[in-house]
């Protein structure tokens, strides 16, 4: 019998060639890589995989994982269901792995995922604990799916807001300041992935004279604004 490259086996074999790259990177000391921080390189990396994970989720299910509670078995918050979809619920994928269960109803005894490695003994534990990235200290992966048929289409109440700006986007006008482009189009039209980056706040940030820090940009601020989010779009 030849052998056979299936596409399981494909993301299968590219997942695990990021999680050494990723790996590897993370043993490294604080250095620079082509100009580029190693926190950023390893959070790059990190989204990547979660693509990866994401477009094989929705090939099996038809659909992206909720980023809001308003869904079966959904947590409150979108950086919750991304860590909790992609492992499913005891980080060992979904259907013959976890009791048949299936991610939207239903049962199923094919055994679906886990899109995203994580630790599995800690999965069991914390099945909705957050995909974080790289920096220090290192913060939740925020992530928000696209309903085409709500308004807005992206929701930045399916990730907890701060309105100082200190931990979370300030409010849904801060947020979209970065998720939609001068035109006023979104970035994107099926999900985002956000990173607070390395200043570890989310968004664009303006000096606060006051208190000498920084705070949320107003959207008539945003020519002097500063934003170093990694995401999974270009803005």
């Amino acid at each position: 019998m030849g052998f056979v490259i299936t596409k399981t086996k494909c993301i299968v074999a590219g997942a695990a060639v990021l999680i050494l790259v990723g790996g590897f990177l993370l043993l490294l000391p604080t250095v620079h890589v082509d100009g580029i921080s190693r926190p950023i390189v390893v959070t790059r990396n990190t989204l990547t995989r979660l693509e990866n994970g994401l477009a094989a989720f929705r090939d099996d299910f038809g659909d992206y994982p909720p980023s809001d509670k308003e869904h079966m078995a959904a947590r409150p918050y979108g950086y919750q269901n991304l860590a909790l979809y992609l492992a499913g619920p005891d980080g060992q994928g979904w259907g013959g792995r976890a009791g048949g269960t299936m991610p939207f109803g239903g049962t199923n005894e094919e055994v679906f995922g886990p899109y995203f490695e994580r630790d599995i003994e800690d999965m069991r534990l914390h099945p909705a604990a957050p995909i974080s990235d790289a920096f220090r200290p290192p913060m939740p992966i925020l992530y928000f799916r696209a309903e085409p048929t709500e308004k807005p289409m992206f929701d930045a109440a399916d990730n907890p807001l701060d309105p100082t700006g200190r931990e979370r986007f300030a409010s849904q006008e801060h947020f979209e300041m970065l998720a939609r482009r001068a035109d006023g189009r979104w970035v994107r039209r099926d999900y985002l992935l956000i990173s607070a980056g390395p200043d570890r706040l989310f968004g664009y940030v303006v000096e606060d004279k006051a208190s000498g820090g920084s705070r949320p940009a107003r959207p008539e601020e945003k020519e002097k604004a500063f934003c170093d989010d990694v995401t999974n779009f270009k803005y």
